[in-house]
């Protein structure tokens, strides 16, 4: 599923002053990113951006339902389950049939660690159809070079052991969907070998020049074993 929109240039204010934080006892962050159809503040735009651990959101762009019956908030947090991971979620209320699309850059600020695999899922409302939803993960600001989708729920995407990534959520709901959920798993990055120093190379090759010159010095034997003259 390719966007159909022309991504803007992200804007380089942060947003991060307006949005609420708060710690669950079981030792979770989460914060409220933005809001939309309501009057929670800043709006879901492009350029609203915060950064929550080792992470850092920014969105692209959003396009919510423009009925006044739909209502909600994009989250940021960190599942106390798995402190390492992080996911976006965006909570719906309103009964009305709509559809929208979120598209934000995500960045891991820890060098040390890069993204392992999305994981895609949602929960819709009992007696309402299944909702349709689709998540794309791009390189580099939703060029060709598609890193991998899924339109299943709890769906995976491997990403690579990337640092920064570009999501694109699409959603249709008939009435019912009451929350879409994207979980970003990470996993650390190899450590990369030093080199011999040039010192070790060096002692070693005068050991061997040792040995050798020491080699000569000890008395030669004949084929019966006699020392030889």
């Amino acid at each position: 599923m390719t966007p159909s929109f022309i991504p803007r240039l992200l804007l380089g204010a942060s947003l991060l002053g307006t949005c609420g934080l708060a710690l669950s006892a079981g030792g979770s962050q989460a914060m409220t990113l933005c809001g939309f159809g309501n009057s929670l503040s800043p709006a879901c735009a492009p350029g609203v951006t915060a950064t929550l651990g080792d992470k850092r959101i920014t969105i692209v762009e959003f396009y919510a339902p423009t009925s006044t019956l739909v209502s909600g908030n994009v989250e940021f947090f960190n599942p106390p389950a798995a402190s390492a991971n992080h996911a976006v979620n965006i909570s719906f209320s309103g009964d009305s049939e709509f559809t929208g699309n979120l598209s934000y850059k995500l960045e891991v600020l820890d060098p040390s660690k890069t993204f392992s695999e999305a994981k895609l899922s949602w929960d819709d409302r009992a007696g309402f159809a299944t909702s349709i939803i689709g998540k794309s993960i791009y390189a580099n600001e939703f060029s060709s070079e598609l890193l991998g989708s899924t339109a299943a729920n709890n769906g995976i995407i491997g990403l690579a052991g990337r640092q920064t990534i570009w999501v694109y959520d699409s959603y249709l709901s008939y009435g019912g969907l009451n929350s879409l959920r994207n979980e970003f798993s990470q996993q650390g990055v190899p450590p990369v070998p030093a080199p011999l120093p040039l010192l070790g190379a060096g002692a070693v090759f005068g050991a061997c020049r040792r040995l050798r010159r020491l080699s000569d010095r000890l008395p030669r034997r004949t084929a019966v074993g006699s020392p030889s003259a």
